[in-house]
């Protein structure tokens, strides 16, 4: 706003001798004025003065701060309502002293008649009074279409109190019915030098630069081992401890695409195209958090009733739960029929399996992430996530997040680990009575899976929440919603519950024909294809921002979706499994699908990371339509995939290894039925990697 009207001031300098010069100087003086009242800080009031006296005297640095700051904008109308400026030309500025420094100003609009505030309402697709413009609770979770912002440079010496003060004074000599806040967090200065590192990053440095050790080490002695296969060598646990981190052992695993008998196949299928939705799902709420030219068009894109599979990308998370189940309870139950589960056991080598790579990257957006990068929203999206992170971390590592200080996530997607190890502790409490007690337990899980739509139903019901994620929503609810209902493990348990019961069914299934009719096997696929269908496509009224907020409806979908896609997905795991999956089979179990399955817990770990680096760059708003969100979206997977490679071979493929040496077992007699197996789908009690490692 002031350094606007500096150019005003500029182009009277060119028409000098007529009537706008006069009111160039009348806009200098008014300037001078506000600046000498309002400024505080005795070097910032000197230092701006300089600013406008070399602006005058057309000084390269004072041109380039008042060029760095944010003019008129174009097409309000399509939302365009943050204007970032120049950040780089801003934090660039040097001379006489006085350094540029880049900050962003948050405005909150007051129309004062029915005409703007019908304006409002369209720049902001119609969401204006259901958001606060004003501080953030859960980063990049929540859409942001109302936010008023205006990037200004200013003196480095000027704190964000001041630039403040003087935004406001400009805006009430210019009689606009407009109030300005700036947060210290929302200032930044130019990163021109080493980090000031703190004990915290040293300590990220030391372990990565140790992995890296271990990893030549590893690598080194595994081609050791490799060229001297004549000469004997008894490999103990240690040196089976430095073969872990062998790079090319770690390589070959990943790339193994040998099918081990009893391996439930499809599931490599559905894990990989399940991965590749959530990172859709991330993909379209970072978009809707990030400043756009034409963002209005994201409220037309779910207009599309053909788009609703990217529009209602939640459902993905309750695969992951019906796939985590359904491993749980096939693994337990085969253990139990063999005398060898151990709750503890099993709970330690879990812990054990899933926490080094989620661990470094606890550790990683906790210190290193802060310093990659910069951008006009670098501090409160990037900076953000580093502080929870650096305040959190200890409910991260006891996996309980998605229950204390939710509202602070480190991690944002990490809740679902805590409520999958939540749920992995409770299974055997359904698990063991289905073993021992067969007709008791399955009365037990019967009665279960019923009450596990009551805690989602009565939560909605009773906060008035939405049941799906919908752009019609207060922002304070959705908040709600995600706190209470999406990320709460009780609120989690049909889809879960469904794979235990998948589990169990094929568990007592084991060495027998599973031959089903043709009526039955069309049965099947019609009904789990229209329960697909119908969870899918079923809310589109409810997306659309013209819907009128019914609590009874939203409960009904809210409590039983899941519930419903849960066992559309367990029907589509037993039909592939036994025989009757046909073509969708076939494509399920292609050899590709099982590398990337592999690799899709790193990839779960690293693409919210990658999201947050690449929104957090932009300096200025993006154009999109359909072919740039897929023209992104096939970019960040393909950056996704290699930070994920980096994780898989210096963590996790490791920590797999170093926890299957710990917790070494003989291998289990399948105990099987005498007689011929010929005609027979023969599932082995232990299966391989695949379903020894729940998916996430």
């Amino acid at each position: 706003m002031l350094t606007a009207a500096l150019l005003v001031l500029s182009l009277a300098r060119l028409l000098q001798g007529s009537e706008v010069a006069g009111v160039g100087n009348v806009i200098l003086q008014e300037i001078v004025n506000i600046v000498q009242n309002e400024v505080q800080h005795e070097g910032c009031r000197r230092d701006s003065l300089l600013l406008i006296q070399e602006f005058q005297n057309y000084t390269d640095w004072a041109l380039q701060m008042v060029d760095a700051t944010a003019k008129f904008p174009v097409g309000i109308l399509q939302g365009n309502l943050r204007q970032l400026g120049d950040f780089d030309e801003c934090v660039t500025a040097s001379g006489d002293g006085i350094r540029g420094q880049y900050c962003l100003a948050n405005l909150q609009a007051t129309p004062r008649g029915p005409e703007w505030e019908r304006v409002l309402h369209r720049a902001t697709a119609g969401r204006r009074h259901l958001e606060k413009t004003r501080g953030r609770t859960i980063v990049n979770a929540i859409p942001t279409f109302a936010r008023l912002e205006w990037a200004i440079c200013v003196p480095s010496s000027c704190p964000a109190h001041d630039v403040q003060a003087v935004i406001n004074a400009a805006l009430q000599r210019l009689d606009l019915q407009i109030d300005a806040e700036v947060l210290p967090e929302a200032c930044q200065l130019e990163s021109n030098s080493w980090p000031q590192l703190n004990f915290a990053d040293y300590v990220m440095i030391a372990i990565i630069v140790a992995t890296m050790v271990l990893l030549v080490a590893g690598s080194a002695y595994d081609k050791y081992l490799e060229r001297n296969k004549d000469i004997k060598h008894n490999t103990g646990d240690l040196e089976k401890i430095l073969l872990a981190f062998s790079v090319p052992a770690n390589w070959r695993k990943l790339l193994d695409t040998k099918q081990n008998p009893g391996n439930v196949g499809c599931i490599d299928g559905i894990r990989t195209l399940s991965t590749l939705w959530v990172i859709v799902a991330h993909k379209m709420l970072f978009l809707t958090t990030e400043p756009l030219v034409n963002k209005v068009m994201l409220i037309n894109f779910i207009q599309d009733i053909h788009k609703m599979p990217l529009a209602n990308c939640t459902l993905n998370v309750d695969t992951f739960f019906v796939i985590s189940g359904f491993l749980r309870g096939y693994n337990m139950l085969g253990e139990l029929q063999n005398g060898r589960f151990k709750y503890l056991s099993s709970l330690v080598q879990r812990y054990l399996r899933l926490s080094p790579p989620y661990f470094i990257m606890i550790g990683f957006y906790a210190s290193l992430l802060m310093y990659l990068g910069s951008g006009p929203a670098w501090n409160e999206t990037t900076g953000v996530n580093s502080l929870y992170c650096r305040e959190s971390w200890i409910f991260n590592i006891l996996y309980v997040n998605n229950y204390f200080n939710i509202e602070r996530l480190c991690v944002m997607q990490s809740w679902y680990l805590s409520a999958d190890l939540q749920l992995f502790l409770l299974a055997p409490l359904v698990l063991y009575p289905l073993w021992r007690w067969p007709t008791a337990g399955k009365l037990l899980a019967a009665g279960l899976l019923i009450l596990s739509v009551v805690p989602p139903v009565a939560a909605i019901f009773i906060s008035q929440c939405p049941g799906i994620p919908i752009m019609s929503a207060r922002e304070d609810k959705l908040i709600e919603y995600m706190m209470y209902i999406y990320a709460t493990t009780h609120n989690r348990l049909s889809p879960y519950l469904i794979g235990l019961s998948l589990g169990f069914v094929l568990d007592q299934l084991r060495h027998r024909d599973i031959a089903l009719s043709r009526f039955w096997v069309a049965t099947g696929w019609v009904v789990s294809s229209t329960l697909f269908l119908a969870i899918t496509f079923g809310p589109y009224k409810m997306m659309q921002m013209d819907y009128t907020y019914n609590a009874v409806e939203m409960a009904a979908y809210g409590g039983l979706h899941r519930l419903v896609w849960g066992a559309a997905v367990a029907w589509l795991v037993f039909a592939c499994h036994t025989g009757h999956g046909g073509i969708v089979n076939s494509i399920l179990t292609a050899t590709p699908f099982r590398i990337f399955s592999r690799l899709s817990y790193s990839i779960y770990l690293t693409h919210v990371a990658v999201d947050l680096f690449i929104s957090s760059r932009i300096r200025s708003p993006l154009w999109t339509d359909e072919f740039q969100m897929v023209h992104s979206y096939l970019a960040d997977v393909a950056i996704i995939v290699m930070a994920s490679l980096l994780l898989h071979l210096m963590y996790e493929g490791p920590s797999l290894t170093i926890t299957a040496i710990i917790f070494r077992k003989d291998k289990p007699v399948d105990k099987k039925p005498k007689g011929s197996t010929k005609g027979m789908t023969v599932i082995q009690p232990k299966m391989n990697s695949n379903t020894q490692k729940n998916s996430h």
